[in-house]
């Protein structure tokens, strides 16, 4: 597995660049774009901490990236795939909160595609059992999010 990671990594990378001209163009990049996070959240589960660490800040940067577009089966693949991280990093997750912060409130009041806040909910619970205390300076924020949703 540890061997089609790094592989996988570099395809969600590319995919960015792959020209979206048609409608059936754009649906395809966002389809493989979900299908390689999907990839990259099973292959997090089955390897160990040490071995995905190396990996994070690569696969962080490439799903918030995926959060950047409009699709909400991307967005719902990208999210439960940082859960799979967020649970193997635990407390070293925090780092990557600041960045995810506005994905997280998007996805926590997209209440119209209800499988995204859905996911993002569990992400929420995810997230504060990895960092713990440190989930405490962003709690404000989502905890206004679900009220509003």
């Amino acid at each position: 597995l540890m061997q089609l990671l790094p592989a996988i990594i570099d395809r969600l990378a590319q995919s960015f660049n792959m020209p979206a001209l048609t409608n059936e163009d754009k649906e395809q990049k966002e389809g493989v774009q979900g299908l390689l996070c999907g990839l990259i959240q099973v292959i997090s589960i089955k390897v160990t901490k040490e071995e995905l660490l190396p990996y994070c800040d690569s696969i962080m940067t490439n799903f918030l990236q995926v959060l950047q577009s409009k699709n909400a089966t991307c967005h719902e693949e990208a999210l439960s795939a940082t859960s799979a991280i967020a649970n193997i990093l635990e407390g070293e997750f925090v780092k990557y909160m600041p960045a995810l912060q506005p994905f997280l409130m998007t996805g926590l009041r997209n209440f119209e595609a209800y499988q995204v806040c859905t996911v993002a909910v569990g992400l929420v619970g995810d997230i504060s059992r990895a960092i713990e205390g440190a989930m405490k300076p962003f709690c404000d924020e989502i905890m206004s999010a679900l009220i509003e949703a």
